[in-house]
């Protein structure tokens, strides 16, 4: 085991990303993409350096080194989340401007190729689409790889499909298509309904749905089913069924967005002779106008010259309608369901909330703070004060800490939140963090830990039960990828835990542990068990109350002075002293008692020092303060309130204060010792403590 610092245990994390990143782009070729890869070469020749050199954290090249790892990966990462925010919501010209930022960050060919991509996607997204589509059907007809043919023959039909060009989509299928497999994307057979609908042809309408596989678990072609089922009812003039699952109009979906809600929901009040409403419904805000310019256009024209519309001609096509209106409430579910991460949300704000309520209470870590806020004091949890298993979640030490529990929690929250549901995913953090604490308490015994690590390790433990008993729901090579990478970030953290001695092995090992078997036995969100569905709601009361009840105790534990009252009976004598305090009864090294050799001894465990209080009874305390008085060169008397008091200091530097009431055999003394550090605390408390003292005559 090591005893490093936390800048240090810092730059060992800086290192292995930085190493994991040009391991992967070395793999690639240094050479092709020379500029970046220097840069995030030279960044960890100084992170090493900066580790072994003995001016450590205070050196140029240690900060030099943390600033180039921010600069050129962190803000970049970051960066990606907003040019993700914008791509969500469809804003293409954000989303480029977003990227040239970027680039100035990470000067490399892949956000220069990215770039270049999204100037095309601008150009697409007006309609503008030769370039693309020129260069697509050159490499169609180089290409003598049938599967890549295909591939390019799926991609130019999706093209013509979105640029308006119906009747080339056709024939593109007609021509690359028709007579091949099964198409590799659900998506194509979207793209060629929406065709065959523009130009009216509902037998082919009709053929392309059939295509989709209504039974598929599969999520892609879940999704792709709601649109396609969407697109039949809009054709023949089902507005009241698309209500449920298309409203709200204007909330966005990654692949169901506002302007097709709009436009498909326009389409079906029209074809059921509702204008009025249809017009409203199609006339897009200024933004979306902005953002979906063919599909405006394509709803200013319905609106202006009438829409295609198909009457249900014949018993086949009643039969398939009507079967579709009964099954769309049931797909809906895939396009209906907020992406919003509740769950997720929840915790990544609370933790941030209870962070900057640390910061003005006190200092994070700050030993008082933590115990007075609900810190993880393992001898607590384990006995009196369970509800600390709970309230050691959401502390954290520092910055660098929260930064790292809650980005982790942010990446592998979205993963696991759209599979689970926000109900399972709040359980799932809650047990796993609850395992945690309470395996570090049984590990260890003693001493305080605090964070959201073991939340962190069940969420992770949650992602792979999810990625190996849904593996069908997944891209194999994907799902394959990401569990490699999960066994990755789970050895490499469970062999620094071992290694080094501030991190809390046994809450990770109890997060994860907990975290995947809680996950496996509630199961996915969709999932039709009653026993799971009951056993989700149960678990979530029971964490709002656990959750609610831990919140009173920090609320009153940090509120007031906390007092605890103690009754002494060998020497018959009670008293209160703070809550926070440690209570022994140990062997007498100083002489103090003449009987037994037990002393009881109370210190406070935070006011960074040597501190102690002892009481001696009888003859023993009249002893003590006799030879303290004799000693005039070291100590003087005095008085506090009905106390004598003697203050001084001893030999070793300590101060010495004693307080005596003489009343025979039940004389009493109370000796308190500290260094500088805990004077403050100690006098801050001593009137309450000699104030409480009550003697228990025996009768």
């Amino acid at each position: 085991m090591f005893d490093i610092s936390l800048f240090q245990l810092l730059f060992i994390i800086i290192a292995v990303n930085l190493g994991i990143i040009l391991y992967t782009k070395i793999k690639r070729g240094f050479a092709k993409d020379p500029v970046y890869n220097t840069i995030l070469a030279v960044d960890l020749g100084l992170i090493l350096y900066s580790f072994n050199a003995s001016s450590g954290v205070n050196s140029l090249s240690a900060w030099l080194g943390i600033g180039i790892f921010l600069f050129a990966v962190i803000v970049p990462a970051i960066l990606n989340r907003f040019i993700a925010a914008a791509v969500y919501r469809y804003d293409w010209s954000r989303a480029a401007r977003i990227l040239q930022l970027k680039y100035i960050f990470q000067p490399s060919t892949e956000v220069a190729a990215q770039i270049r991509h999204f100037s095309k996607l601008l150009k697409a997204n007006k309609g503008e689409v030769v370039d693309i589509s020129g260069g697509l059907e050159q490499e169609l007809h180089r290409t003598d790889d049938a599967i890549k043919k295909i591939l390019l023959a799926e991609s130019l039909v999706e093209l013509y499909v979105f640029s308006t060009r119906w009747e080339k989509a056709l024939e593109f299928y007609e021509k690359y298509l028709k007579e091949g497999e099964v198409a590799s994307k659900p998506s194509v057979y979207v793209s060629l309904m929406k065709a065959a609908f523009e130009l009216g042809q509902e037998d082919k309408l009709w053929d392309f749905y059939e295509k989709l596989d209504e039974d598929s678990e599969d999520p892609v072609v879940k999704r792709a089913l709601f649109s396609a089922q969407t697109i039949i009812l809009a054709a023949y003039g089902k507005p009241g069924i698309l209500k449920k699952a298309l409203l709200p109009l204007d909330s966005n979906d990654t692949f169901f967005p506002a302007a097709l809600r709009r436009y498909w929901y326009g389409i079906a009040l029209l074809n059921d002779n509702k204008k009025a409403k249809a017009e409203k419904v199609m006339s897009f805000p200024k933004k979306l106008q902005k953002n979906f310019p063919i599909y405006y256009k394509l709803a200013a024209k319905k609106i202006s010259s009438g829409t295609t519309s198909f009457p249900e001609k014949d018993l086949i096509h009643k039969e398939k309608l009507q079967k579709i209106k009964e099954s769309y409430e049931k797909v809906s579910e895939v396009g209906s369901k907020s992406r919003f991460l509740k769950a997720t949300w929840f915790f990544l704000i609370f933790n941030s909330l209870v962070f900057i309520g640390q910061h003005l209470y006190g200092s994070p870590s700050d030993m008082l703070t933590l115990y007075n806020l609900g810190g993880n004091f393992r001898t607590l949890s384990l006995s009196s004060q369970w509800w600390r298993n709970v309230s050691a979640m959401f502390l954290h030490a520092n910055f660098i800490h929260i930064f790292f529990n809650l980005y982790i929690t942010w990446i592998f929250g979205r993963l696991i939140e759209p599979h689970y549901g926000a109900l399972k995913t709040w359980v799932i953090i809650i047990v796993s963090g609850l395992s945690g604490n309470i395996l570090s308490s049984l590990m260890y015994g003693a001493g305080v830990s605090i964070g959201f690590s073991s939340s962190v390790f069940g969420v992770v433990g949650a992602t792979m039960a999810m990625l190996v008993l849904y593996k069908n729901r997944f891209p194999e090579e994907w799902r394959k990828k990401q569990f490699s990478f999960l066994v990755m970030i789970l050895l490499f953290n469970l062999a620094l835990g071992f290694s080094i001695r501030m991190i809390d092995n046994a809450a990770h090992i109890g997060g994860f542990v907990g975290g995947v078997i809680i996950a496996v036995i509630l199961g996915a969100a969709n999932e039709k068990s009653v026993f799971r569905k009951g056993l989700t709601l149960v678990l979530f009361v029971i964490s709002l109350g656990l959750m609610s009840w831990t919140g009173y105790e920090v609320y009153a534990t940090a509120s007031s002075e906390n007092w605890k009252k103690i009754e002494i009976k060998k020497d018959n004598i009670s008293l209160k002293y703070p809550a926070h305090w440690a209570h022994e009864i140990v062997e007498d090294k100083h002489g103090f008692v003449s009987k037994n050799n037990r002393l009881n001894i109370f210190y406070s465990r935070f006011c960074g020092g040597y501190n102690a209080m002892f009481v001696i009874r009888g003859e023993d305390a009249r002893k003590h303060f006799d030879v303290l008085s004799k000693n005039q060169y070291l100590f003087s008397m005095g008085k506090f309130g009905d106390w004598q008091e003697i203050k001084g200091k001893n030999s070793q530097g300590y101060f010495i204060y004693y307080y005596f009431k003489d009343k025979g055999e039940h004389s009493t003394g109370v000796r308190f010792e500290f260094d500088e550090n805990c004077r403050q605390v100690l006098l801050k408390k001593r009137k309450t403590i000699l104030e409480s003292i009550r003697i228990h005559t025996k009768i």
